[in-house]
């Protein structure tokens, strides 16, 4: 059985640089975006780190919404690969979820890690709340 993994939801800026740390560790990890584009300074950002980590099986799968054909069309063809979508995820392989969507925590929470029991820590890249 493959070790179990981390999930970064939202590799934009913040979530590479997660995935860099982990991936320091030999931690093996799963990535999802939700879009991939040749301007995008993220997908940049993504497909640097799966250069600097080439023998690291980094798992990369797009977000749901409309388009999915070819939003995973244009990973495998930018990136150079992807697995499929969220919904592809074997979820009982994630130890741990690190969301770093832009105020989606609450959404992905309630529809993903919580019916699938997947402790999750925020790492989101939005404005801070205050108390």
């Amino acid at each position: 059985m493959e070790d179990k993994c981390i999930l970064i939801n939202g590799a934009g800026t913040v979530g590479i640089r997660d995935a860099d740390v982990l991936l320091s560790l030999d931690i093996p990890l799963i990535l999802t975006k939700y879009n991939a584009s040749e301007e995008d300074i993220k997908t940049k950002e993504m497909k640097a780190l799966l250069d600097r980590y080439p023998n690291s099986n980094i798992k990369i799968y797009a977000g749901r919404g409309s388009n999915l054909e070819e939003r995973i069309s244009n990973f495998k063809e930018i990136i150079g690969k992807c697995n499929g979508s969220v919904d592809d995820i074997e979820f009982d392989k994630v130890s741990l979820a690190i969301e770093c969507t832009d105020g989606k925590e609450g959404r992905v929470y309630n529809e993903i890690y919580k019916p699938k029991k997947i402790p999750f820590a925020l790492n989101g890249g939005g404005r801070q709340q205050t108390c």
